[in-house]
């Protein structure tokens, strides 16, 4: 994008969201998340324009929202499904609903997008589900490589603390860790299923 101190409407308009399926193409994105990735390339290309005349990024902010509402109207931005896609892995990735949360407002998603998709989901399914992922994807619990009895307690200990970051209460912790391997893989399954994930 070049400097901008002429530069048409219809030029910006064209720019940006070419700017935007790019980016599209590459990663999934809230409307939230994409637009303030386009003011800050705008603001990158244009400092002069912007230094000399800062009243111009109320235009280039305007029609920012208008490639959005733009993109939105063709569902390339979808933030109800976006939402959807981004619960599923981050409970995929074992991240606790706490943490889950933060990360959707993160991502620029408003609580009416959070709470519709999570509605209909117990949120105790939620987190065992995320509990049990992580401690597989960690191998944690049942999961963990064969040890000397001195070194356990200690593993162990690191273990629920590293849990415990990640926001899931200590009873549960406590309980799956010690959970047979073969449990916590039908537990996950009966979980993936109850949740439809």
């Amino acid at each position: 994008m070049e400097k901008t101190r002429t530069i048409s409407k219809e030029k910006l308009t064209s720019r940006l969201k070419n700017m935007s399926l790019h980016y599209l193409q590459r990663y999934s994105s809230s409307s939230a998340n994409l637009e303030k990735y386009l003011r800050k390339k705008v603001r990158e290309y244009n400092k002069e324009a912007i230094a000399e005349n800062p009243e111009i990024m109320t235009s280039f902010n305007e029609t920012i929202l208008e490639v959005i509402a733009f993109l939105e109207k063709l569902g390339y931005l979808n933030d109800k499904l976006y939402s959807k896609t981004q619960l599923r892995s981050l409970l995929n990735k074992g991240k606790s609903p706490i943490a889950i949360n933060y990360k959707l407002r993160e991502k620029g998603l408003d609580v009416e997008h959070i709470t519709e998709v999570v509605a209909g989901k117990d949120s105790q399914s939620m987190e065992l589900y995320a509990l049990l992922k992580f401690i597989k994807r960690k191998s944690f619990g049942s999961f963990r490589k064969p040890m000397s009895e001195e070194l356990l307690p200690k593993k162990i200990e690191k273990e629920i603390a590293s849990l415990a970051r990640g926001g899931f209460s200590y009873e549960k912790i406590r309980t799956t860790l010690a959970m047979e391997k073969g449990d916590v893989e039908d537990l996950l399954y009966s979980l993936e299923k109850e949740l439809d994930l």
